[in-house]
């Protein structure tokens, strides 16, 4: 799924998009047509169940879906909903003349950008989607940014393990899967240390890893020519810098792990 269209006027940022409408009353999914269309959206297709919408979602990927909760059939819009969220991951506006807590609450598992309560104004018709556009927009830059910096990981020969601030896997670079024999779905939210372990030079035993000078103190740290158990069962000599991760307002928010093999120049790594 592509941004939405964004074009200037008047010094300001207008979000103009490619829309799916949801809506079984075709009285009123006419009158939402023309007034996205005075808004300056396209609307791609009028739907009035929820089978079909989710189809049309998947053939013509629009920006933003307005999806009628109740609808007719064996597919409400709740549903539909949910699974153009979680297969498509398009972002979805409700219209509803229903706001009962029961019908919120399942409404929720689509993860929505907003409500449209019914019959409903152009003022908050234009408010609703003005902000769920921006906010998906912003939402999928973040994506990007956060997908195209994992495949910059990925291809690094040096491996690479990213935790929270209590040391909790949230990322492990494919170098690093490969030499400690594990899938990176596996090892997130496994604690660092039983996934990356060291051994003691002289006794062989586990070594202990400084998470607290790092977590706590801050302080970045090397551990130089450390014996690695790796996932073939064998050790391999390596090199491992731990270094704290700080978030925008400078506080430690995690830790990034890197290592490669000893004497190898920079991340030169070799299996």
């Amino acid at each position: 799924m592509g941004y939405p269209g964004e074009q200037k006027a008047e010094g300001s940022m207008k979000l103009k998009a490619r829309l799916l409408v949801v809506e079984d009353e075709r009285l009123v999914a006419l009158a939402l047509e023309k007034c996205l269309t005075q808004l300056g959206h396209e609307v791609v297709a009028l739907v009035t169940v929820g089978r079909e919408a989710v189809k049309v979602a998947e053939d013509l990927q629009p920006d933003l879906v307005l999806m009628d909760i109740r609808l007719k059939g064996d597919m409400d819009g709740i549903e539909a909903a949910i699974r153009i969220h979680n297969t498509l991951n398009i972002p979805i506006l409700y219209l509803t003349a229903y706001s009962d807590d029961s019908t919120l609450e399942r409404a929720r598992e689509a993860h929505p950008y907003g409500y449209i309560l019914k019959p409903f104004e152009e003022r908050a018709l234009k408010s609703a989607i003005e902000v769920a556009l921006y906010t998906a927009s912003l939402h999928s830059r973040t994506r990007r940014t956060r997908d195209r910096m994992i495949g910059i990981l990925n291809d690094l020969s040096e491996g690479v393990i990213v935790t929270d601030a209590e040391g909790h896997i949230t990322f492990v670079n494919a170098r690093a899967s490969k030499l400690l024999g594990t899938q990176p779905d596996h090892a997130a939210g496994n604690f660092f240390g039983e996934i990356f372990r060291l051994a003691e030079k002289a006794e062989g035993g586990a070594a202990v890893l400084p998470i607290s000078r790092v977590l706590m103190d801050g302080e970045a740290v090397s551990l130089p020519g450390s014996l690695l158990h790796t996932g073939s069962g064998g050790m391999l000599q390596v090199d491992v810098n731990l270094t704290p991760n700080r978030n925008a307002e400078g506080k430690i928010d995690g830790m990034v792990l890197t290592f490669h093999e000893a004497g190898a120049p920079g991340s030169s790594a070799q299996s």
